[in-house]
């Protein structure tokens, strides 16, 4: 097959959303498929190469955002951005930032990558953020190929404080590009299920797996230089009251630290707030980006890996499987995940011997003796082999071939 996916991050970037393609491609190629890649990068258009064989289109729209350096040092807001943000709870979701679709421009302004889609079996377009969705559903009508939707994150997580009629007007838009998709998948089972009793028609769930590499052998031999907890990432605001559970929890533990390996604060402030705010505050290192070989190594010499997500059971955020999940389980790191008693994520650690869960202070505070207590180099293997690259890519090959045969038969 002839594949082109429509993704706003692809390796090298670091962040997670980079990481879900980045599996799969790979994996998509040794079944002796041929794949382009259209994304985003720094701004600047090129077309490459990838290290696996794939050719790499990048558009000249960059998704570099400012990356935090320090506590509160965020992007700076402009008064575009402010007064955007005021009108956001009376806009739709789905016509946010839909007014100048500037992948649609870039992409039928390059040749190669309309020579690309022309000559395809099969167009993936991978949601978030909008446009790239959005682009995808007009070139598959345009060239006549058969459109795979990607939702990495459901649609409504995006609403926030979102009036009920623009809720409304949204579920309605989205319904009707997600019915124009030959194929609708996502991240996970539980939010497949979520979307599939949203919108009334099926998904399939292919998850952001881990990969052999992420198999440290030697992790065991590393000593703990100093006892913290880690944490790499953008931080949202929903996932503040976890850290805050955490901050309270290490609270018994006066020599345990936590670092945070920051990749942007999206908090608007709430982050700073919180920590200024929390009596031990004094225990919390900030750390700006860094190279994935630093952070693997910080990893190995910390005492846990942590989880941040939210505490609340819903049907929605039950759902969200961090990309990052299987990665770190597969690290053999002893593991706390802060989430929902509920969630997927609780389903899939539960059964590991060096992974711990919590959802209140008294879980929290038992957690971290757990951690402390726990081994590293611990396999997991047996738990997630169903959900490394290698089974995930698998998937979603066999769906896409059974897409494009029954779309030439």
């Amino acid at each position: 097959m002839n594949i082109v996916i429509l993704s706003n991050r692809y390796p090298p970037d670091l962040r997670v959303a980079a990481r879900r393609w980045g599996g799969l491609v790979p994996e998509l190629i040794k079944k002796g498929n041929k794949c382009t890649m259209i994304s985003a990068g720094d701004g600047t258009e090129s077309i490459a190469r990838g290290a696996n064989g794939e050719t790499v289109i990048c558009l000249p729209i960059s998704n570099q955002q400012e990356a935090t350096s320090a506590l509160g040092s965020q992007a700076r807001i402009t008064l575009k951005q402010r007064i955007k943000g005021m009108a956001r709870p009376f806009i739709p979701l789905y016509n946010r930032n839909l007014s100048s679709n500037k992948w649609l421009q870039k992409i039928l302004a390059n040749d190669a990558a309309c020579n690309a889609i022309e000559k395809s079996d099969v167009l993936i377009a991978s949601y978030g953020p909008m446009q790239p969705l959005s682009a995808g559903v007009f070139l598959a009508k345009k060239f006549n190929k058969p459109l795979v939707v990607d939702i990495r994150d459901s649609f409504e997580s995006k609403d926030l404080n979102c009036f009920f009629w623009a809720r409304w007007l949204s579920r309605k838009q989205e319904k009707k590009l997600l019915k124009s998709a030959a194929l609708r998948v996502t991240v996970g089972a539980r939010l497949a299920s979520h979307l599939e009793n949203t919108y009334n028609m099926p998904f399939e769930a292919v998850y952001n797996g881990w990969a052999q590499d992420d198999l440290i052998a030697d992790i065991g031999k590393a000593k703990v230089k100093q006892d913290y907890l880690y944490y790499a990432g953008s931080i949202y605001e929903h996932q503040l009251p976890a850290l805050k559970l955490v901050l309270e929890a290490t609270a018994e533990y006066p020599i345990l630290k936590l670092r945070l390996r920051l990749l942007r604060d999206n908090t608007e402030g709430k982050l700073e707030e919180l920590i200024n705010n929390s009596p031990n505050k004094s225990i919390i290192e900030i750390l700006p980006p860094t190279t994935q070989k630093i952070v693997t190594t910080e990893v190995i010499e910390s005492n846990g890996v942590l989880v941040l997500e939210k505490l609340q059971s819903s049907p929605l955020h039950d759902g969200t499987v961090t990309g990052k999940l299987f990665q770190l389980i597969a690290l053999g790191k002893p593991g706390f995940a802060l989430c929902s008693p509920t969630s997927e994520i609780a389903e899939i650690v539960r059964p590991l011997e060096h992974w711990f869960l919590a959802s209140d202070i008294y879980s929290a505070q038992r957690g971290i003796d757990k951690v402390l207590q726990a081994q590293s180099n611990v396999s997991a293997k047996r738990f997630i082999e169903p959900y490394s690259v290698e089974v995930q890519g698998n998937k979603m090959h066999n769906l896409l071939s059974k897409l494009t045969s029954h779309n030439n038969d």
